[in-house]
């Protein structure tokens, strides 16, 4: 019956019957999971933590816990702990970087950029042809003034041929070389 009224979106009855069966026989991962699942859904997710740090007491490497838990902790703006939880799945899941993104983008959120770099510089190697990467590095390089880097990364972003907001990279690249004292460049 939970998982009918899953299906229908109606979230609130199964929590509560979660509970009740909890109180009288006590919890188990499933109806943690079950539980933070219909909390989640229903975007309560301040009260969609308890159940997931119930379930990561007991069960430390659990995936979908940790995702979902960090997708909490983004919707309530807490970015340490989003990070944090990043951190932990990156940690966890070492062959799989569909993880570092959202540690470095949160990393930039913080203003952090000196850690996100180490991430990015890492995704760009392993997807090389990602040009969100490279945007991404040339921004924090920008905010830390390295404009080596930044310019670097301004030349292989204007390269890459599928590109369409060009005129941006342009006006960066005379912004770098301006901050750099290059002013023929700057104006080219």
């Amino acid at each position: 019956l939970c998982s009918e009224m899953m299906g229908a979106q109606v979230y609130d009855q199964p929590v509560a019957w979660l509970n009740k069966m909890a109180a009288t026989s006590g919890t188990s991962l499933a109806m943690l999971k079950l539980k933070s699942n219909c909390l989640f859904r229903s975007q309560k997710y301040a009260e969609a933590i308890e159940p997931l740090t119930q379930m990561l007491f007991f069960q430390e490497e659990d995936e979908w816990a940790l995702v979902v838990l960090q997708k909490c902790y983004e919707q309530l703006g807490r970015k340490e702990q989003q990070l944090e939880a990043s951190l932990r799945l990156t940690d966890m899941c070492l062959g799989n970087v569909n993880y570092l993104p959202t540690v470095a983008t949160v990393l930039i959120e913080m203003e952090r950029y000196e850690e996100a770099l180490k991430y990015l510089f890492k995704l760009d190697y392993m997807q090389a042809d990602n040009i969100v990467f490279k945007t991404c590095i040339e921004t924090c390089a920008l905010h830390l003034k390295k404009f080596d880097i930044a310019l670097r990364y301004n030349q292989a972003i204007l390269e890459h041929t599928e590109y369409k907001d060009r005129y941006i990279e342009y006006l960066t690249a005379g912004h770098v070389h301006f901050a750099m004292g290059n002013w023929k460049e700057a104006l080219d």
